[in-house]
């Protein structure tokens, strides 16, 4: 589809409604494949619903992350009760599909927020077990899991391939399918803001601040004779 040529290279400056088209056709559309017809009538219902959840998403400026106070995205399984009750179709996991479109989202807003902070170094956050092909691209040590840090705007310049089926071996902002629908072939990691005055513990294995420097006192003192005179330091 002309869409997604379109997409590789502009989807981070795309309109939210762009993007939430391209989010249907790709993961509804192509998820379901035949059977979108059970669908299709809903169509609408569901942008506008993909709109009130990702439009929730906000750049908290003071955490330094994307919030939301809508409930369906603070609990994305109730989706699959109110879409299931519009569709009647209740063998769809909405919540999954969801959860891949609303972190998507999120890493490009927070990516585009980030655009002018050309000091703002971030990384990839990955869950403690996960597949080793994502560990290559996103940490610089598999055993302590200490992540490679980026500069955002490194990040952007390697494209949005949301439609990708083939491993490119390249660190990305959004999410990335390599092969089916299967979790284990998915790049589900959060971009994530190394935080300031922070370093990385090996020991803890997360970002901790730096322990000030203890300055020891000693107890004892020095006698100095010098003729006369005598001094203690």
């Amino acid at each position: 589809m002309e869409i997604f040529s379109k997409a590789k290279i502009n989807f981070f400056r795309l309109s939210i409604e762009d993007k939430i088209d391209i989010y249907y056709d790709y993961f509804f559309k192509d998820f379901l494949g035949k059977d979108i017809h059970l669908i299709s009538s809903y169509e609408s219902q569901i942008k506008i619903l993909m709109f009130e959840i990702l439009d929730s998403l906000k750049f908290n400026s003071i955490m330094h992350e994307m919030r939301s106070d809508n409930p369906l995205y603070l609990d994305l399984r109730k989706l699959n009760s109110n879409l299931g009750n519009l569709t009647g179709i209740w063998g769809i996991d909405w919540a999954w599909i969801f959860h891949h479109i609303e972190l998507d989202y999120s890493n490009v807003s927070l990516a585009n927020a980030l655009l002018d902070l050309n000091k703002i170094r971030v990384y990839k956050s990955l869950p403690k077990k996960y597949y080793s092909k994502y560990n290559k691209l996103y940490l610089l040590n598999t055993d302590t899991r200490e992540p490679l840090i980026f500069n955002v705007k490194e990040l952007i310049s390697n494209g949005h391939d949301l439609k990708s089926r083939k491993l490119r071996n390249i660190p990305a902002v959004g999410i990335q399918l390599f092969k089916g629908y299967s979790n284990e072939y998915w790049d589900m990691a959060k971009l994530t803001i190394v935080p300031s005055g922070m370093t990385w513990s090996k020991e803890a294995k997360q970002f901790r601040y730096l322990a000030p420097e203890k300055i020891i006192e000693r107890k004892s003192k020095i006698k100095i004779t010098i003729g006369d005179e005598t001094f203690y330091v």
